[in-house]
């Protein structure tokens, strides 16, 4: 009977120790990038290991991040990059191997490994990522909704920032020259045309401008001036932007606008943007335009003489 109880466990171990992962071959073969974690808990013990694993692989493609990252030193390099790869969800890491064991005193053993020629595929998700939000942005301008348009677009090249590949090329677009293309593109057609200026008082004054491109309304734009004290945001809808002037800016003779393309309060939209915003190093796009302010008022600029005569008349 003992003979048969041995036999029957000896039966039920021999297939597990057979699916056992040689980890020292592994290790040793030098084909594989490698992580070790041990933990209470399965998911602790894994995150340890993929963490091991990422900052091997920064080790490895950090000089191809190079240019991409604000800094230059080797070790403040290697972490950036691995802060890079943090922001790679571990779901795209689909060919990554995990061997799991118990140990000893009761805790959890996880040892991931990846074939270094796999590598590559781990940015594979990214790519397919910036293609769709640039195809979204594209959406957007096509409707003439500059303001989504170019905030998607910039997003789609913070991303770019998180790949290895000096050009990206994903479904025959090469993204890495076609995105700052199309921001440009946005941009340059954008036209503000002075239409109205009226005097609320002599410290307020309100203009407004037509806002269009390639002959069209624009449906929304977001832009900003500076009104010699303050950066003051404006919106333009359906073609139309009314600015209002205070204090020293009345007497402005041109408004000096800058379009927005960035949007950092909106980063948050996509997590890996957000970790990567501090990262890297954001392109920057010219985005100024100049306006004339042409004397063409709906009301004549009171002084404070005449305003005082307008309120010792209303008295009399």
């Amino acid at each position: 009977m003992k003979f048969r109880i041995l036999f029957l466990i000896l039966i039920m171990i021999l297939p597990l120790m057979a699916q056992q992962v040689d980890r020292n071959r592994i290790i040793r073969s030098g084909k594989y990038y490698y992580g070790q974690g041990v933990a209470e808990t399965m998911d602790e013990a894994r995150d340890q290991a993929l963490s091991e694993l990422t900052s091997q692989i920064a080790v490895r493609v950090a000089s191809t991040f190079q240019r991409n990252l604000k800094e230059t030193s080797d070790q403040k390099l290697e972490e950036s990059v691995e802060s890079i790869l943090k922001t790679h969800s571990t779901a795209t890491l689909h060919n990554v191997k995990i061997d799991a064991q118990p140990t000893a005193d009761g805790l959890i053993s996880v040892f991931c490994y990846l074939e270094k020629s796999e590598v590559a595929k781990i940015f594979e998700e990214r790519k397919k990522l910036i293609a769709e939000i640039a195809e979204k942005a594209q959406r957007f301008a096509d409707n003439d909704n500059y303001a989504f348009a170019l905030k998607y677009y910039y997003f789609a090249t913070i991303l770019l920032k998180s790949l290895p590949d000096e050009n990206m090329v994903y479904d025959g677009v090469n993204y890495t020259n076609e995105l700052p293309v199309r921001i440009n593109q946005l941009i340059n057609s954008v036209r503000f045309e002075f239409l109205e200026d009226e005097y609320i008082s002599d410290k307020e004054r309100e203009i407004t401008l037509r806002v269009t491109a390639n002959g069209r309304p624009v449906a929304l734009l977001d832009f900003f001036f500076w009104d010699g004290t303050h950066q003051v945001a404006v919106q333009a809808r359906d073609g139309m932007a009314t600015l209002t002037l205070l204090g020293p800016s009345v007497s402005f003779t041109q408004l000096r606008l800058n379009i927005k393309y960035s949007y950092y309060e909106a980063r948050s939209e996509y997590k890996a943007i957000d970790d990567l915003w501090k990262l890297v190093n954001r392109p920057t796009f010219t985005s100024l335009k100049t306006v004339q302010l042409k004397k063409v008022n709906r009301r004549t600029a009171p002084t404070a003489l005449s305003l005082q005569k307008q309120k010792t008349a209303v008295k009399n």
